[in-house]
């Protein structure tokens, strides 16, 4: 595929436009999430949120991006390290904003100019904010890392429209949790972590969690993407390639066929080498 830069209207100051593409604040991964139910909206982070709403447009040059931060924007003085817009029938705007130094800021009027934030970050311990998502039945899952913390807790939950975070560690060890998924086929919905020590799995909700598979690399898993059609989750390692698994219960006997695993096969992590990954 050919790749065009779509970076008109990103601001480096308020002076002018940015002629090198490195927007101020902006992470050497910048975090950018789709609206789940409009493909032309597209929400991104680098010192403040900004917006596209015709990431669609035929011609590259054409895609516009708006400072979204408004009036009400905490974090005004640190890096946006992730962000998430989760699905909305009113098509208001419901996102959710992390930063790399643990907040978390919520509008609900997104798509307002300008929105309105509210920080929403209790009982977060106050680091990287790795990942947000917008779950099942209202539910929202937020994820931290920078290795340990005081409270030894990465992994929490909330529900829109709460106020406060909580905790669903666990037993989960002390240690950079980097994504999650959740299952929602499943009641509750089973939970799935990737960590600096592997992949993690919950079937009660955060309650208990079991390291999930055989065979994965001892090394840091850097993302999880998960194909609800196939039961396959991926696993993304930081130097050890991509990995992928069935997720569904585990007969006596799998095996792999040439074309992936043998329908209904589980228990063990494949080395991803020769097969697009379909999303």
């Amino acid at each position: 595929p050919t790749w065009t830069p779509i970076n008109r209207d990103f601001v480096l100051d308020p002076n002018g436009h940015d002629p090198t593409c490195s927007v101020l604040g902006a992470l050497f991964i910048a975090p950018y999430t789709m609206d789940p139910t409009s493909p032309a909206d597209v929400l991104a982070g680098a010192d403040r949120p900004y917006l596209t709403t015709n990431a669609n447009a035929t011609n590259p040059s054409d895609v516009t991006w708006q400072d979204i931060s408004g009036t009400t924007f905490f974090p005004s003085t640190r890096s946006i390290s992730s962000t998430v817009i989760c699905s909305d029938p009113s098509h208001n705007g419901i996102f959710y904003l992390g930063t790399n130094d643990g907040y978390i800021v919520k509008s609900n009027n997104g798509y307002s100019a300008p929105p309105t934030w509210v920080l929403d970050s209790t009982n977060l311990p106050g680091q990287w904010v790795t990942r947000i998502v917008c779950g099942h039945a209202g539910a929202m899952y937020a994820t931290v890392g920078g290795s340990q913390t005081v409270q030894g807790t990465h992994v929490f939950r909330q529900t829109q429209g709460s106020a406060t975070w909580t905790s669903i560690q666990g037993n989960l060890p002390n240690t950079t949790v980097t994504s999650l998924i959740e299952d929602s086929s499943t009641n509750p919905s089973t939970l799935f972590v990737s960590t600096d020590l592997g992949v993690f799995r919950s079937i009660n909700g955060g309650g208990i969690w079991e390291r999930f598979g055989r065979s994965l690399p001892n090394v840091p898993v850097a993302d999880l993407i998960f194909d609800q059609g196939r039961n396959l989750l991926y696993a993304f390692t930081h130097g050890r390639g991509v990995w992928e698994m069935l997720t569904v219960t585990v007969p006596t006997g799998c095996r792999w066929t040439s074309g992936g695993p043998a329908p209904g096969c589980t228990g063990g992590w494949r080395r991803y080498t020769t097969r697009p990954i379909a999303f």
